[in-house]
């Protein structure tokens, strides 16, 4: 019974934790998917000397923890939120069980399903998000004290990085006076429309929609930037 309870318990830890972030994910919403699901499957284990291994206790459980935690708002959330979890857990535990069929294995093999599930989501609503982000957006960049206000554009065929940073392009009259010491700058090179060129740049804090982002990538357009905005900014930073 020991061996079945502890296989019990990481079975449903792995795919509730799954199943609620993706709900977190997919509802905008807060809420603490490890924590719920390890207090899920701890009531799980110690109900089963009293219920037995009941088929819906999971998804009761489940869908308890989802309206508790997630802190729906509005009838279409809390109808909504526990379908959505019972869904995705349908679909990991048919998964799951067809792996275990083919390779012969042990419940251990959802932690692939999980994965896969929690991947294709979280791809998913990065690039929906990503899709709903345009216009002009007033931001703030800072760097040793410094700082400079500027309008940038929401450019979604923006998807540069530079040293791993999404990066922030705009004029050099705004940029130059950020930068006081010239040893943090540094060249990188990029691929633009027009072909590849060498920009100067340097790490900068970026404040926008109220949130601070340390260490993006600014970099002096290689170009002049007139008109209602005066910076590109990467969607990605928007998110």
């Amino acid at each position: 019974m020991k061996i079945c309870a502890e296989a019990l318990f990481l079975y449903g830890l792995i795919t509730d934790h799954c199943v609620l972030s993706c709900v977190k994910t997919l509802w905008r919403s807060r809420g603490r998917p490890f924590l719920c699901a390890v207090l899920i499957n701890t009531v799980y284990i110690l109900l089963i000397p009293f219920t037995g291994l009941y088929p819906a206790a999971p998804y009761i459980l489940l869908s308890a923890a989802v309206i508790l935690s997630m802190r729906p708002k509005g009838l279409g959330a809390i109808l909504g939120m526990p379908l959505t979890a019972a869904l995705i857990d349908f679909l990991i535990s048919s998964i799951t069980l067809g792996l275990m069929a083919v390779f012969n294995t042990g419940a251990y093999i959802a932690a692939l399903p999980c994965f896969l599930v929690w991947f294709t989501v979280k791809k998913a609503d990065k690039s929906i998000r990503l899709s709903r982000i345009s216009g002009i957006y007033s931001i703030r960049l800072e760097k040793d004290g410094r700082f400079a206000d500027i309008s940038a554009l929401a450019d979604t065929g923006n998807a540069l990085y530079i040293n791993g940073r999404p990066v922030v392009a705009a004029d050099s009259a705004l940029l130059l006076p950020l930068c006081a010491d010239k040893k943090d700058m540094f060249a990188a090179k990029c691929s633009t429309v027009s072909g590849e060129s060498e920009i100067l740049c340097f790490y900068a804090d970026l404040s926008v929609n109220g949130k601070t982002i340390k260490n993006i990538c600014a970099a002096i357009s290689a170009v002049p930037i007139n008109g209602p905005y005066n910076a590109v900014i990467n969607p990605e930073l928007l998110i």
